[in-house]
This record gives structure tokens, sequence and C-alpha cells, in this order.
């Protein structure tokens, strides 16, 4: 929306407010009135997400939902968001694009042109989140994503799209570091990747860091989406024999390789997957099979970050209030959902109004302490302010092994193989 067109649309809404207030009605505040209602204290904001609410990823898509929520309740219960002299109480609104991209588009495109949110939060991943981010530069609207990592989602020239997840390649060399580390390191990889945007992207960032580190790559599998069976790609890796398999994908696709590894009888050294061994619901699903399996994650609730008491307190005390609402552990996901809210507040206080434009150029020179950690959005609109921990599955509890400073835990390396777990 081009700056004359917003100035059209602010008048407009400004002079329909006046007529309705004077026949004795009132306006609903939509994108560009800054909120007005007839001057009362506390206005409305309306956020809008579109999820994956039902369908393959139905799990990650109410996890992202209920961090959304926890901020807009943790929010209003302090008395909403301050800017230009006025409160903005938080209003969600969602729509389920059932796993299906496409849709995520139409549902995002819907909540700006026919619902007047005035700031998008993200659809999960980074295939969505790519989509999406078109029709948010289009018209001008902040979006921000708990969910997007892979790089090249942030090089498309969106000036409107904000991730609070560190980049892939941090991943890749994280967790390849951590196995360089030990006495006798691995020296060969086998890798097994979803055949979609995230899963591909971190699979290339690992692949790329453990030939950094000079190991063997020794085969490198996809898989499609939405696949029932990994049998013949985990085949094709148990004959080369690899040091560590490498799984990337989503929780479900996850839990399946797991089961068929152990049905096969493939043991590595260690198995090194992305991202479902950071959500409660892949150890819920397999139990004892889970343990040991390592786990990059951009969050944890251990690590010592906090906005001293502006919002939630530190890590642990937003792990302990998501815990005593949701009834289940949280994730990285569902912090970085949570973190989203916090950003986007801050940056409405920096600029001191709602207006999207300033609200963007707050939230690119944005710096800010919280309790997902410290943010700083790069040239591209990536946080670089936070880095990665690492974590295994030990006795069903996620187990932060690295870096130092997050560690509670020693990496159990090698894995026992099945029959002895």
């Amino acid at each position: 929306m081009s700056a004359s067109v917003r100035h059209f649309a602010s008048s407009l809404a400004l002079v329909t407010a006046l007529v309705l207030a004077a026949c004795g009605g009132s306006a609903v505040p939509g994108r560009g009135a800054e909120g007005q209602t007839g001057g009362s204290a506390t206005e409305t904001l309306l956020i809008g997400a579109a999820l994956p609410l039902t369908g393959d990823l139905a799990r990650e898509g109410k996890q992202q939902k209920d961090g959304y929520d926890l901020w807009a309740e943790t929010v209003n219960a302090k008395g909403g968001i301050p800017a230009g002299g006025k409160r903005y109480r938080v209003e969600m609104r969602y729509y389920d694009y059932k796993s299906d991209n496409t849709q995520a588009v139409k549902l995002v495109e819907k909540l700006i042109t026919e619902d007047h949110a005035q700031f998008i939060f993200g659809p999960y991943g980074s295939g969505a989140t790519l989509a999406a981010s078109a029709v948010t530069d289009k018209y001008e609207v902040p979006m921000l994503s708990p969910s997007a990592s892979s790089e090249s989602v942030f090089q498309q020239g969106r000036r409107y799209l904000f991730g609070l997840l560190a980049p892939n390649a941090l991943v890749g060399q994280a967790s390849i570091d951590l196995l360089s580390t030990l006495p006798a390191p691995p020296q060969t990889v086998a890798i097994i990747s979803r055949n979609d945007l995230f899963p591909k992207a971190v699979a290339q960032s690992i692949e790329a860091a453990a030939r950094a580190r000079g190991m063997e790559i020794v085969s490198f599998e996809e898989y499609p989406i939405g696949a029932s069976d990994l049998s013949t790609p985990l085949l094709t890796a148990k004959a080369r024999n690899p040091d560590v398999l490498v799984g990337t994908g989503y929780t479900n696709d996850l839990v399946l390789m797991t089961r068929q590894m152990k049905e096969l009888r493939f043991n590595p050294k260690a198995t090194v997957q992305t991202t479902g061994p950071t959500y409660a619901s892949y150890t819920e699903a397999l139990g004892a099979d889970a343990n040991y399996v390592i786990s990059p994650t951009w969050w944890a609730p251990g690590l010592p970050y906090t906005d001293s008491g502006k919002l939630f307190g530190s890590a642990a005390d937003y792990a302990r209030l998501f815990q005593d609402k949701y009834k289940y552990e949280v994730d990285y996901a569902a912090a970085a959902a949570a973190g989203c809210g916090a950003v986007l507040q801050a940056a409405i206080e920096a600029a001191g109004t709602i207006d999207p434009v300033r609200v963007r150029d707050a939230l690119a020179t944005l710096e800010v302490n919280t309790f997902y950690g410290p943010i700083k959005f790069n040239e591209v609109g990536q946080n670089t302010g936070t880095g990665i921990t690492i974590i295994q599955i030990q006795n069903g509890q996620q187990v932060p092994v690295a870096p130092p400073e997050a560690a509670t835990g020693r990496l159990m390396y090698p894995m026992p193989e099945w029959d002895r777990r």
C-alpha cells in the first residue's frame, strides 16, 4: 500500500468515525485508523495469524497458537500496549490453512484486506512464511515469524518480514561443532531430509558444516511431504554404516523415522534430528525410544534470558507459566511465538504509534532483551542476537548439553544399540 493510499484510508476511516459518532454509532478500529474509537482510553489492536490447525502440521500449529495467545493474555492483563498516549488491548484472530501453504497466502490476505488486521504473526515453517511474506510486503504490514530460519526466506527483499529464529547456518554449525569436540569424533554422516524448504535448508547447513570439519557425507536422501514409510532411505543410509544419522523434518516424520530405525536395527553412534525432538509430543509418542536423540534448538527454559520483569520475566518463568496454562512442556516454537508478541510490543512502544510503516522502521533498528533472548535484526530481518542450544533426550527429558553456559548435562555418546537401550 503506497503512502498516498494509506493516507486516504486513514482520512476515510476518521471521517467515518465522526459521522457514526454524530449518529450515535461506533467505528470498528481498522488498519491505518490508529484504532480510533471516539476517544476511549483503551483501544483494540487486531493481530492476525493463519496457522495449520488441522492436517500434517496441526501439532506445530497449535503450539504456535498457544504461544501467541499466552502473550496476548499476558500483555492485556498488564493493561495493554502503551503508544502515543493511548493503550491498546490485543485481539488475536486466527484462520486454519489446513497445512496447505497456498491457503495460508489467501488467508493472510483476507486478514489484512477484510478483517483489517494491523499486524500479522507468521504461519508455521519457512515455506509458508516465504509465501505469505509476499502478501504482507504488498500491503506494507509487518509480519513477525517464530518458525522461519531458512536464509533464503529472508533473501527475497521483503522489507516487512522479521524472524526470531537464528539462521540455519548456525544450526548446522552448532550440531557438528559439538560432535567434533568428542575424544573420538565421528567421521561419516548420512542425511535423510523431508523434501520441503526448511528441512532441506537445515540438512544442507549440517552437510556443509560436516564437510568443513572433514567428515564424509556417505548418503543424502530425501523423502516426500506426507510420507508414511521411510524404510527405503533408512536402508540406503544403513548400508553405508554411518557414524551419524541426521534426520530433518517435522514431528510426525521424525517419530516415524525413529520407529523404523528400531524396526530395522539401524544403530549409528549418534542420531541428530530437527526439529521434532524439541516438542514434548515427540517424546510422548516414542517413550524410551526417544532417548539419546540429539537436536539443535533455538531456545530452552534453562537459558539465562530475562526481560527484567517487563512481561514474562526469565526464560524459566515463561516455561512455568506456559506449563501451568497448557499442561505440557513448552518448546522453542511456542516460546518464539510469544517472543514475536514481546518484540512487536517493544517496537510499538519505541515508535509511539501503531502505524505499520513506523513500527516496521522501529523493528529494523530494535535492540531489546526478552525472555526469549536478546533480539537484534540484521539487514534482511533475521535475528542475530540469540544462538543455538543442543539438547539430547535422556531418560525421557530434554537435557541441554551445549553450549557450556546452557548445559545441564553431558552428551551420551555413542548411543547403545537398540537391544541394549
